[in-house]
């Protein structure tokens, strides 16, 4: 699955984390968030074997705090708890330039590989290369687990 878009972290309550769809099939409308806490209901028990949030703050994540009072610390800690086996998504705003750049490289690089950890260190390694000063080479996360 791979959501290429805009999301929101909620600091008060990362369960409503959320990623932002079109209300209406046209663009320019009003937009619609899909909190962390429906998306982790949504992808219980799929067969999605790996969620790429090409978003900004796709994987931002609230402290441990939050879990007195809320299931899940944001998007990506919602996808993790569905059991998803790889989520990769970015901690922080990236540049447009960078999130494109990561994402071709990181699908070059997992077609020849079929490794995502090799394929995200790849394209890492390709922003850096292309312009050292952009900080989206710093930003993405990759978390992965047995299903």
């Amino acid at each position: 699955m791979h959501y290429a878009g805009h999301a929101e972290f909620s600091p008060d309550t990362g369960e409503n984390s959320g990623l932002r769809f079109w209300a209406e099939e046209q663009k320019g409308g009003e937009t619609q968030r899909l909190t962390a806490r429906a998306l982790a209901q949504l992808m219980q028990g799929s067969k999605t074997s790996l969620f790429f949030l090409s978003c900004c703050v796709g994987a931002t994540v609230g402290g441990g705090q939050l879990l007195r009072a809320n299931e899940y610390l944001g998007v990506m800690d919602a996808l993790v708890q569905a059991r998803v086996p790889a989520v990769l998504g970015y901690r922080w705003n990236v540049t447009d330039a960078g999130a494109r750049t990561f994402a071709t490289e990181f699908y070059d690089g997992l077609f020849e590989t079929r490794s995502p950890a090799q394929a995200a260190l790849r394209a890492r390694r390709q922003i850096y290369m292309d312009d050292a000063t952009d900080e989206t080479w710093t930003s993405p996360i990759l978390v992965m687990q047995k299903q």
